[in-house]
């Protein structure tokens, strides 16, 4: 369970945890972790953009239930189904050491 107290460096230690516990082919590489904090950026400051892709992909919604759901336009569902994290986040991200 999350909690206040968790750091991002030990959210991703425990995916990488969870990822080699199911053995997986590969551990959670440092540029994998580079996307995961470029999407954490981007949903922070777009939050009806990360229900929206939570309930579609996590929850298996429609668009007219998400709209409902988020008192937004259906239209504004497809549209920010469509937006997609900008490469400039992730550039801007320092290395993982």
């Amino acid at each position: 369970m999350l909690d206040t107290d968790t750091s991002l460096a030990e959210v991703l230690a425990d995916v990488n945890a969870d990822l080699r516990r199911c053995d997986w082919l590969a551990a959670l590489g440092d540029e994998t972790q580079r996307k995961i904090i470029a999407l954490m950026l981007f949903a922070a400051d777009h939050p009806d953009w990360a229900w929206i892709q939570f309930y579609t992909y996590l929850g298996s919604m429609t668009p007219p239930r998400i709209a409902e759901l988020r008192g937004v336009s259906q239209s504004n569902v497809r549209r920010l189904l469509k937006l997609t994290v900008p490469t400039e986040i992730y550039d801007r991200l320092p290395p993982v050491e």
